[in-house]
């Protein structure tokens, strides 16, 4: 397919002859098909009116047997008919649909449903014997048994000579039905379009072949000869020549193109003369680079004869330029179509001399603006840049001999300078000519220098001086301060004793009695003293435990006072993790339960601890005891792990309880601090366990710290050191 495709789009004789094949034989057949569907329907037309007439003949024939009743003369009439028109079929039906006449007797006593065998036809029989309307008698085609029929119906009405019988109380009596056969007409219908497409593609076949023989000889010939003399133009063969033979459209295409050949001849001519008459270097490169054409002037510049490079060699070839690679005016203009002119550069003729050029270039266009190449014209600068040298260099020699002779003025009018400053002269200074140059700089420096040189030393002198003041001044004060922080130092030991009597006193003065009065107390409500009620028992109920919680409060003291003078001694010991935190669960085991709060066992087995077992135990106790204190719901955990890269054991304890908002933790270590900044936030806090735990952590070399989460619960970490030995 694709060679048949590729055959035809090489042929001009083809294509148009495929298309005049086309155009032809769609005409033709749009007129077959107008032609055959127009005697169709007028076939069609004139077998409705048969119909029609056939059924207003056979109703005419019946309407009178019918109204008197005359049974046998309708059963002749409907023979006849059957016997004189082969093909049609007469039914008549009661209202009921029921066939009670017929042309062929089998069709008696049936229904018309088994007569027709359309649904519109019997929906439209059924509609017109209960209306009567004449609109709904109308024919339609239908196909039984492979064979098609026209049918037509009509109704009976109910006349007044039919009263006597039927009576006024029905409209429509029945129908009468006629079905004719429409084969024969449909085959000569076909017969007649088979004829007509058989003549019309004779005739199509003969006007193709007329015009094919014509376009070859008048059109395909003239235009296949026309191509191979241009396409022998395209070659570069300048004497193509096409014979004129006729006056019409392919004889005036033919003188066009010898006129063409003649004018491309001439326009060759007049650039070859044009190239050769200019003494420049120049020559013509195509898009792969490849020297078309140079001129007599390029090849003696480069040393390679125009038969060697035209068509053959690229111009970087010739060339050897240094802007070869990058920067090549030929490969600007392709790229952006522009001219570039003006480039300096080097070439390297045949013999291997260095030639400076300066060159230029521009793009050759076709006629559709596409690029073919480029044409460059160079020209040979050695004269040029020769001279240009020979000025710079004596230009040069003349700025550098003015600029030595102005160079030693400036240096020894600089020397003599710092001479005088050397000998002590330090308002001697460089006088500038204002030039911004180099030594105008280094005058300006110099004289900053000096300058400052002046002011240093009068500052020198004037510090020295107030030096010594200072001195004296400062001797006289460190005097002073030496004695006061003797006295300081003797008030602060006074103070000290002051402190350690008063918290030697405290303990004896407020701790003896206030055990005292709780253990009268519990004597009382033993009742050793006697029975006593109700409300007696209650009042020293709460004696008790207060006084309890104020010895409490009294020791706390204490023992942050302790904590805080340095006074407190630990004694390391290696203690048992696990019956350390079983102790103290079960301490706090009837205060959880008192609350309704679970206490959870969350450790398994852990190194020993290296810490003071008292001091350690009222830590965690303080922990503990804070996290039920405050917890009101749901659970406190213990737990612990192993802390193998710092050497510490960790525990933990972890509660539900209302959790420490953002802007109170950082002062959660204070002493008498509790989270909501009051003294008395709970009945059972002091405001003391988290400082006293803080800094007893801090006395073993641990860390504490906690998490917190406001209305989730809050989590506190104790690292301890392990005891030695552990794995």
């Amino acid at each position: 397919m694709d060679r048949l495709a590729g055959f035809i789009r090489k042929h001009l004789d083809l294509k148009i002859l495929i298309v005049l094949t086309a155009g032809v034989s769609l005409v033709m057949g749009a007129v077959i098909v107008l032609s055959v569907n127009n005697q169709r329907d007028q076939m069609l037309e004139r077998m409705t009116e048969y119909g029609h007439e056939l059924k207003s003949l056979a109703y005419a024939g019946i309407r009178h047997p019918m109204s008197v009743g005359d049974s046998a003369s309708v059963e002749k009439q409907l023979l006849d008919i059957r016997d004189q028109l082969h093909g049609t079929e007469i039914v008549i039906c009661d209202f009921n649909q029921r066939i009670v006449f017929a042309t062929h007797a089998d069709r008696i006593n049936g229904t018309v449903s088994q007569f027709l065998h359309s649904r519109a036809g019997v929906a439209a029989l059924d509609q017109l014997l209960r209306t009567g309307d004449p609109a709904l008698a109308l024919p339609f085609e239908e196909e039984a048994q492979g064979r098609r029929y026209l049918v037509t119906i009509h109704s009976i009405l109910n006349e007044p000579e039919c009263h006597h019988c039927h009576g006024e109380s029905r409209k429509v009596l029945g129908g009468l039905l006629t079905r004719h056969s429409t084969d024969s007409t449909y085959a000569a219908i076909a017969s007649l379009r088979n004829r007509t497409i058989g003549i019309s593609a004779v005739g199509i076949g003969a006007l193709i072949l007329l015009i094919y023989f014509m376009l070859a000889r008048l059109v395909t010939r003239p235009v296949t000869e026309l191509a191979a003399k241009a396409e022998q133009l395209a070659g570069g063969d300048l004497t193509a020549s096409v014979p004129v033979r006729t006056t019409d459209a392919v004889g005036i295409l033919a003188g066009a193109f010898n006129a063409m050949v003649l004018s491309i001849r001439d326009q060759i001519e007049l650039a070859d003369s044009l190239k050769e008459a200019i003494a420049d270097p120049l020559f013509i490169v195509d898009r792969d680079m490849v020297v078309t054409s140079m001129n007599e002037a390029c090849a003696q510049l480069t040393g390679y004869s125009r038969e060697e490079t035209e068509g053959k060699l690229t111009c970087r070839e010739i060339f050897h330029s240094d802007i070869c690679e990058a920067g090549c005016p030929v490969r600007r203009c392709f790229e952006d179509g522009l001219h570039v002119k003006g480039i300096t550069t080097t070439i390297r003729t045949r013999s291997g001399a260095a030639v400076p050029i300066m060159t230029s270039a521009s793009a050759l266009k076709d006629a559709a603006g596409r690029i073919v190449g480029a044409v460059e014209v160079c020209k040979d600068i050695t004269t040029v840049l020769e001279a240009e040298r020979l000025q710079y260099v004596r230009r040069t020699a003349e700025r550098e001999e003015e600029q030595r002779r102005y160079l030693e003025q400036r240096a020894a009018a600089l020397l003599d300078v710092l001479a005088q400053a050397s000998k002590g002269n330090l308002k001697a200074r460089v006088a500038c000519s204002g030039r911004q140059e180099l030594m105008d700089n280094l005058a300006h420096h110099v004289n900053r220098m000096l300058e400052s040189l002046e002011k240093l030393y009068d500052k020198i002198s004037s510090f020295s001086r107030e030096l010594e003041l200072e001195v004296a001044k400062r001797t006289m004060m460190l005097r002073e301060r030496t004695l006061l922080l003797e006295k300081a130092n003797r008030e602060l030991r006074e103070l000290d004793r002051l402190k350690s009597s008063f918290l030697a006193n405290m303990s004896h003065e407020l701790r003896t009695p206030m055990n005292s009065i709780i253990g009268y107390t519990d004597l009382v409500l033993l009742g050793t003293y006697g029975d006593l009620n109700a409300l007696q028992q209650d009042r020293l109920q709460k004696v008790v435990r207060n006084g309890r919680r104020l010895l409490e409060l009294i020791n706390d003291v204490l023992d942050l006072s302790r904590i805080e003078a340095g006074r407190l001694a630990l004694t390391i010991t290696r203690v048992p993790t696990v019956p350390l935190l079983d102790e103290l669960l079960a301490a706090h085991a009837a205060l959880a339960a008192a609350k309704g709060l679970a206490l959870v066992r969350g450790y398994g087995a852990l190194p020993d601890l290296a810490v003071d077992r008292g001091r350690a135990y009222q830590a965690l106790d303080h922990l503990l005891k804070n996290a039920i204190t405050f917890t009101e719901r749901g659970a406190v955990i213990v737990r612990g792990y192993f802390d193998s890269a710092r050497d510490q054991v960790v525990l933990c304890v972890v509660d539900t309880g209302p959790g420490i908002e953002p802007a109170q933790q950082e002062r959660i270590y204070r002493a008498f601090h509790q989270p909501d900044g009051t003294l008395a936030h709970h009945e059972d806090g002091t405001g003391l366990g988290l400082a006293i735990a803080h800094r007893l952590v801090a006395l073993h070399g641990g860390n504490l710290w906690f998490a917190s989460t406001p209305g989730k619960g809050t989590a506190f970490h104790v690292a301890l050191p392990a005891a030695p030995g552990t794995p």
